[in-house]
């Protein structure tokens, strides 16, 4: 092996490490609905203590202990400080995102993963409900929600779950590019929140296309029964052929249900 090889594969080792260990404090991080908030705000825009206790309507010391959870576990760092009423603010931003990477989760612990769910769908809506409340969901152009429920197979299923984690990085990218161009023009930008969920639904398997016994669905609504040109004019024997399909449906569901 050749040092250049050596050093290469150490280097990757070492990222390795760090990325578990950052993953490790998020799932800490996240277990927490407080310091969840905080994490994600930091993750958007620069913050202190005072600050974000005044946004979240939180205790300030509450707060300021929360921060130092975060800080100690290398989830936000200091980036700056101002004298304010005679005291230093101190100001920081996130260094990891409120999310996990996919090869990490499998191996966080089932009875915290609710937690860490809930914990953060929690801060999904009440973000979602304030911009409704307050109007601002829909201030600006092409706003998005939808709610597709759907039926797919596992390839499908990983189809999908591949198509979200891509759009995720590419709007964690986008979060980047456009920081640097208001740095750049010194501008105010536009805050704004992007949720993305995939999930197996709370119900049991379902198959595609029409239900077993759709067949009985079909025979209430064809046209045969009304355009029969033998039962034109003929009351009784309109009747007496619906009595017909009637019994004939009635035999198709017992023999269905023998075959069970």
């Amino acid at each position: 092996m050749t040092p250049a090889k050596y050093r290469g594969m150490r280097k990757r080792g070492e990222l390795a490490q760090a990325r578990r260990q950052i993953d490790g404090a998020l799932v800490k991080a996240m277990a927490n609905a407080l310091r969840n908030q905080i994490l994600a705000i930091l993750g958007e825009r620069k913050g202190s203590a005072i600050g974000l206790s005044e946004e979240l309507g939180a205790d300030y010391w509450q707060v300021n202990y929360e921060i130092e959870v975060l800080r100690k576990a290398k989830l936000i760092k200091k980036v700056g400080e101002r004298k304010r009423r005679g005291a230093t603010e101190v100001f920081y931003e996130a260094t990891a995102r409120a999310y996990l990477d996919p090869s990490v989760w499998p191996k966080v612990a089932d009875p915290i993963k609710p937690g860490l769910r809930a914990s953060l769908f929690q801060n999904l809506l009440v973000d979602a409900a304030t911009a409704i409340y307050e109007e601002t969901y829909d201030s600006h152009e092409n706003a998005h929600m939808s709610w597709s429920p759907l039926i797919v197979d596992e390839k499908g299923w990983q189809e999908l779950m591949a198509v979200l984690y891509r759009a995720l990085e590419e709007v964690l990218a986008i979060h980047e590019t456009s920081g640097e161009r208001l740095i750049t023009a010194d501008e105010e930008g536009i805050s704004c929140t992007v949720s993305i969920l995939g999930y197996p639904s709370a119900v049991k398997k379902r198959k595609v296309g029409l239900p077993s016994d759709a067949e009985e669905l079909v025979d209430l609504f064809s046209p045969q029964a009304d355009d029969d040109p033998q039962s034109d004019g003929n009351p009784g024997q309109k009747g007496k052929k619906k009595g017909t399909k009637r019994r004939e449906r009635q035999s198709r569901q017992a023999k269905r249900k023998s075959d069970d």
